[in-house]
């Protein structure tokens, strides 16, 4: 496999489109191309001709504005090598391998400050006071505790995992019990001054230090009293607030206040050992890496600060190398010393959590980004761009779903004279219209929603209920009625669970639903009966993803455990398992016209599986081993995939950057480019070499005819 790259924009057909680089392996017999589409304006239409590709109008929609929610807090889980975190919605989202694997809804009366992996287990904590903890599969609150002591600013688990401890509003450290399963009140520290707003556990587990306004305290965690204090220095006599605290294995407290100052204390004594006015702003967060030699800080100014931990035999060192750039108070000879060692901006706003994971440092905040940095301080970033799908299309009625938090929208689009603009955009003889906003009972979350190909129903789920909707929606705004309408389906909607993914079959006489208990319903609308299957067999498992074919005969799941099965949407019997592959699936697609499933998996690597060989196609294994490290080593998953319905030989791969063609059956024999700038690509299929040799002479075979 060979790989080219260019930067160069080049015409095909009527509009230009980037190339960013080709994978055209010899042998296999596939191309991949990405092409990066240019911006243009309010929902317009335009014609795009990929290579090899053929025309397409394309109706690039600028009218759906999601909200942008920003990172609260971090939680790593080594254990299953997941990474929790909340967002401003309340919302909870758990990556594995940079996949959102699951989102669990926000809750306007469950906002969250905190979060916390207890072993497997996930727990959050704020505003309500109380500490919750989720069901993985429901993606719902599970059980329940009440501190009794305020709003909830953060929490801390011991080295064992059998404690939780918060920090309170009301000035208390509030223990809770989480061994062997369960969620219990445990007891409350003695009750302190002021609002507790961080708390670490040392490893130890038998001392909890905690930061509030002008102090800082060292608490024996057996028998819940303060047994050290230390005060903050005030500035220009304004208040001192530690947001952030970690206390080292030797004792070495580390914290970091609003005055843009990070400390590093004797923990044992009480004394300051050295403090540096890193920020222009408050310290919101802090990090320390698994050897404790390197503790990262950022905050309101989102410069991010190493600091590097030199040990005694570097003493020798002239004094002024151990001075950091904004100064520094070094502890006396003989001692370890900590210096800056790097500072740089990677986030554009606020950062609010900072975590180590191994050797490479996370952060977020604000800005909804999630900035990943390598210890050679290269970093990568990952929008807060949602993975599920958002916007539904129906194909026979040139209807646009668009999900938003607490309701739903519908288009109907935009149409083109056939004439072209400025930049080569259509021109618009009939522009995009809002025809319904549906809003969500009590304005719950909006989990998942589906449309009919015709649009004449649509449905939605909350955490609590699935509804389905009938839909007259307005082709003529001069015939009468004037305006759409829209009605609740009552009998089908009260038997229907809650459900993580839904999906209307082609022809519209069936609705699938990936429930939140991990099953499948399969409402028959002309038989007028529920079809109800368990794909674990007994063990529940929260689906992700949901296909359905366009015979609509089968319908393909797959779940956390990586697992992808396939059903019969008539009888409901299980059709076949794909082969694990160890790695999450990201997408998936059936063949418009052969019994075929398309996977793309996590780690970059698609598989294409046949239902009725049971068993994954000559090409998916003649492909298995020609992947292109580059290919392999993007961090952006595929979320989207589909067959090009002018040639199923062709597949159209979507992440939140690329549109990529993947072309099944291509070889490229050169490509070049012409004087104005356009770009010659020369291809011959496979077939096309078959067909040029000569007949093969056929050899009788022992036992063959």
């Amino acid at each position: 496999m060979r790989l080219k790259k260019t930067k160069t924009k080049f015409n095909v057909g009527t509009k230009f489109i980037h190339l960013s680089f080709a994978l055209t392996p010899a042998t296999s017999g596939y191309t991949v191309v990405h092409a990066i589409s240019p911006s243009f304006g309010f929902g317009s239409i335009l014609n795009w001709n990929l290579p090899k590709m053929g025309d397409f109008k394309v109706h690039q929609v600028r009218f759906f504005s999601p909200k942008v929610l920003g990172i609260q807090c971090f939680s790593y889980n080594e254990l299953n090598k997941k990474l929790a975190l909340s967002r401003t919605d309340g919302s909870i989202e758990i990556l594995g391998n940079w996949y959102k694997e699951k989102v669990i809804p926000g809750d306007i009366d469950r906002p969250v400050e905190t979060i916390i992996w207890v072993a497997n287990r996930l727990f959050s904590a704020g505003g309500s006071g109380e500490v919750v903890e989720y069901d993985l599969v429901k993606l719902e609150p599970k059980t329940k505790a009440h501190c009794n002591a305020g709003p909830i600013w953060c929490s801390v688990k011991n080295h064992s995992n059998t404690r939780i401890a918060v920090g309170t509003d009301g000035g208390c450290v509030v223990l809770f019990d989480v061994e062997d399963g369960c969620l219990n009140y445990l007891k409350t520290f003695s009750k302190q001054e002021g609002r507790i707003l961080c708390l670490d556990w040392h490893q130890a587990e038998e001392i909890i230090v905690t930061g509030g306004i002008d102090n800082i305290r060292v608490w024996n965690a057996n028998s819940g009293i303060a047994v050290e204090r230390f005060t903050m220095k005030r500035h220009k006599q304004k208040q001192t607030i530690v947001w952030c605290i970690k206390i080292l294995a030797n004792l070495t407290v580390v914290s970091g206040d609003s005055q843009g100052r990070i400390t590093f204390w004797d923990g044992k004594y009480g004394t300051e050992l050295m403090s540096f006015f890193s920020h222009r702003a408050d310290i919101l967060c802090l990090a320390v890496s698994e050897d404790e030699k390197t503790v990262v800080c950022s905050g309101v100014d989102p410069k991010l600060i190493w600091f590097e931990l030199l040990s005694e035999e570097m003493d020798g060192l002239p004094a002024k190398k151990f001075k950091g750039k904004f100064g520094a108070a070094p502890a006396a000879r003989g001692q370890s010393k900590w210096v800056q060692s790097f500072a740089k901006s990677f986030q554009s706003h606020d950062v609010n959590s900072l975590v180590f994971i191994e050797d490479e440092l996370v952060s977020g905040g604000a800005d909804s980004f999630i900035s990943l940095i390598s210890p050679k301080k290269k970093y990568f970033k990952y929008s807060g761009i949602p993975h599920k799908k958002l916007a539904h299309t129906a194909s026979d009625a040139n209807v646009l779903l668009l999900q938003y938090p607490t309701y739903l929208e519908i288009w109907e689009l935009g149409q083109a004279s056939g004439k072209t603009g400025d930049q080569e955009i259509l021109t618009l003889e009939k522009h995009p219209r809002n025809q319904v906003q549906l809003k969500s009972k009590h304005d719950k979350p909006v989990v998942c929603c589906a449309l009919t190909s015709d649009a004449k129903m649509v449905a939605y789920s909350t955490t609590t209920e699935t509804r389905i909707y009938y839909l007259n929606l307005v082709t003529d705004p001069s015939q009468f009625p004037s305006s759409p309408t829209v009605k609740h389906e009552k009998h089908f909607s009260s038997m229907l669970l809650p459900a993580h993914q839904m999906v209307f079959t082609r022809d519209s006489s069936k609705f699938i639903l990936a429930t939140n208990a991990g099953t499948l319903q399969i409402l028959h609308f002309e038989d007028n009966e529920i079809t109800c299957i368990n794909p674990a067999k007994g063990i529940a498992e929260s689906i992700h993803l949901l296909e359905v074919s366009s015979d609509s005969r089968y319908v393909a799941t797959a779940n956390s455990s990586q697992e992808v099965n396939v059903f019969d949407t008539v009888s409901g019997e299980h059709v076949t398992s794909v082969p694990s592959q160890r790695v999450m699936p990201t997408a998936m697609a059936f063949h418009p016209l052969l019994p075929t499933l398309f996977i793309v998996y996590s780690n970059m690597q698609f598989r294409e599986f046949d239902l009725t060989e049971n068993n994954f196609t000559r090409w998916s294994k003649r492909i298995k081993k020609t992947w292109h490290s580059q290919w392999l080593s993007r961090r952006r998953k595929i979320t989207s995939v589909n067959y090009n319905p002018l040639n199923p030989n062709q597949l159209i791969l979507q992440d939140e950057e690329m549109i990529c063609l993947l072309d099944k059956n291509q070889y490229i024999l050169g490509s070049s480019f012409l004087r104005n700038g356009q770009m010659v690509i020369v291809e011959k299929t496979p077939k096309d070499f078959e067909d040029d040799l000569l007949p093969v002479l056929r050899v009788k075979k022992f036992g063959m005819g």
